[in-house]
Order: structure tokens, then sequence, then C-alpha cells
């Protein structure tokens, strides 16, 4: 499998190999330097984050509250450097290689409280309180690296004007990154009221810590480009594009890393005390689960990093996760006619 480990560089690697060496005075190249945004789809990233948010919102009742603060990761920066080559007076053929990069955080947390009273007898008595919380700190981010090959059609608009139109692929190398700091309280007490005096048993756990999901992939692409160029001199224009992408991703592995600490307290008058620290890492690929809420009525979709395909009553639908990076692009910038002069 192909990963951005493995060609990290490759997009450097083609910008060094466009900015070697320029091609000598009345050459058919041309450099194009863009930059702008991409509205993606994001697959299988962003049906997670709207599954939590469906989730929150059927979990909410009396004792029990869900805030969700997370946004779909929508919105990506996009640079982009090509080099193209004059076929004739209107094709043209243009190697590109760029950067993409989008990131999407927020905060998720859960409350649950109660308390009730029990009797024993005529005398005797009690309480059960209980308080439960959890907060989520989630950030995803998502970046990939491109490859391109495009065929390029111009038309002449009149004056200064070109309209362009392409259409090609290429490779796109991916990196998904999760992250997530968490924190899980219980406090649990039953208080039990005799003749004389009372007692109370406890129960209280802590833990707090980090998690990071880190997979890379590699996969082919297609696109299409509209673009106007407005000559402002002999030798530069004015670039304006919009791209539509088609690239989805879907055989993602990397690892996973869980650290924690954690305190435990219980037992009549807290009298017994625990305390220590957990370090997991495991490799595995990025699988997509349908998991199913407590009560087994419906099920949400989450991505899983595991070594192989989840097994459990709780998911059902598993399979490997689709990340895409598919959606529309605008960008604006320069493009300088090699070995022109002004």
């Amino acid at each position: 499998m192909l990963r951005p480990e493995n060609f990290r560089f490759a997009g450097f690697l083609l910008l060094g190999l466009l900015f070697g060496r320029l091609p000598a005075p009345g050459s058919p190249f041309s450099l194009k330097l863009c930059s702008g945004a991409s509205w993606i789809d994001g697959g299988d990233l962003n049906r997670t984050i709207r599954g939590w948010k469906d989730y929150s919102q059927n979990r909410r009742s009396s004792g029990f509250d869900i805030s969700f603060g997370l946004k779909e990761l929508r919105l990506m920066g996009d640079f982009q450097a090509e080099l193209s080559y004059r076929l004739s007076s209107r094709w043209s053929l243009a190697l590109a290689s760029g950067y993409v990069f989008g990131t999407t955080s927020g905060e998720i947390s859960t409350r649950l409280s109660g308390k009730e009273s029990y009797t024993i007898s005529s005398t005797q008595g009690g309480s059960i309180s209980i308080q439960e919380e959890t907060d989520e700190l989630p950030r995803y981010e998502l970046t990939a690296v491109p490859a391109l090959l495009t065929l390029l059609r111009t038309f002449p608009l009149g004056g200064h004007i070109d309209l362009s139109l392409g259409a090609g692929g290429g490779l796109y190398f991916g990196r998904y990154t999760y992250r997530e700091e968490y924190t899980y309280r219980l406090d649990y007490s039953d208080t039990q009221y005799f003749p004389g005096g009372s007692i109370q048993e406890v129960d209280r756990y802590t833990s707090k810590g980090k998690l990071r999901q880190q997979a890379a992939d590699a996969g082919f692409g297609l696109h299409g480009l509209v673009g106007l160029e407005w000559k402002i001199g002999s030798s530069i224009s004015l670039v304006l594009e919009v791209v539509g992408r088609w690239a989805a991703l879907g055989d993602w592995r990397g690892e996973k890393k869980d650290s924690s600490q954690w305190s435990h307290t219980w037992g009549i008058a807290a009298a017994f005390s625990e305390s220590g620290r957990v370090d997991e890492m495991s490799e595995g690929k990025l699988w997509r689960v349908a998991a199913f809420e407590e009560t087994a009525s419906a099920s949400y979709p989450r991505l899983l990093l595991s070594e192989s395909a989840p097994v459990s009553s709780s998911y059902a639908d598993v399979r490997p996760a689709r990340i895409s990076l598919g959606g529309v692009t605008a960008r604006i910038g320069m493009k300088l006619q090699l070995g022109e002069k002004e």
C-alpha cells in the first residue's frame, strides 16, 4: 500500500524540480502558483461527526444532559504549484503538486445526576446519590499531498482574457489524525440511616487521558477545471479557477495511542483507595462501524482503528472507513510564462 510517510517529500521534490532549472527564453513552459479553499464531502469522517450530533440530541432526558460543540470538517486550505507545457496554440499539459489541509475541533460533555431515597424498615432507610460526568475535546485533522496531471484547452474571450477547460487525474497521499483529551468522573454514595447514627458507602472514580489515532492512505482521483486568465503583462497573468474533485481513500492504516491516569476510592467511609496509569498502543486499520446506543434501538456511525474488523454485538455494518476529499475548490494565483520578457 502507498503511504504518505513513504512519499512525504513527493510534493516538495516536485516543487524542487519546478524551481530547480528554468527553461530557456522562448520555451513553451509556464509556471502557475495558486492558493484557495476547498469544500469537501468528507465521507465517513463527517458521517461520524453527524452521528455524534444525532446521538446527543436523542439521548437528552430528565437527569441526563449532553452538550455537543463539534462541527463537520468541510472547509480546507488549498495550495498548488503547476508546471505546464504548451502542446499547441490552444492545448497544454500540466503537472501539479500541492498541499490540502483542514481541521475541526470542539467539546462534547455529558452530565448524569440522580438521587433516590429508600426505606428498609420503620426506623431504617437511606438515600443513593449518583453524579457521572464526561468531558471530551476531540480534534480531527485531514491533509493530502496530490500529484496531478491535467490536459487543458484554452479559448480566447477577447482582449486579454482566456477561458481554460481542463480534466485529469492523479494520486492523493492522505493523512488522517484524530486527537482527544478526555475526563471521566463518577461519584456514587449510599448513605444508610438507623437509630443512633448513619454510615456512608462511596464509589468514586476519576480518569483523565489523551487519545491519538493516526492513519495514512494513498489513492487515485479525478478532477475537472474551469479557469480564467487575465493577462496583466506579456509574461504574467492573474488566474481564477474552480475545480471539481472526485477522490475517496478507503484503505487507511496507522496506529493508536491511549495514555491515561486514574484514581479509585471506595468502601464504607472511603476506606480504600488506589491509583495508576495506563499506556496502550496498537496498530491497525481504520474501520467504520454502526454502533448501537444503550437501548439498541438506534445505531450511529463511528470510526475505530483496530488490527482486524471489530466484532461485537454492539456493532453492525462493519467495513473499511472511506474518507472523501471530493468537492469543489476555488483558487486564485499568478501564472508566469517562463522565458518571456516584459
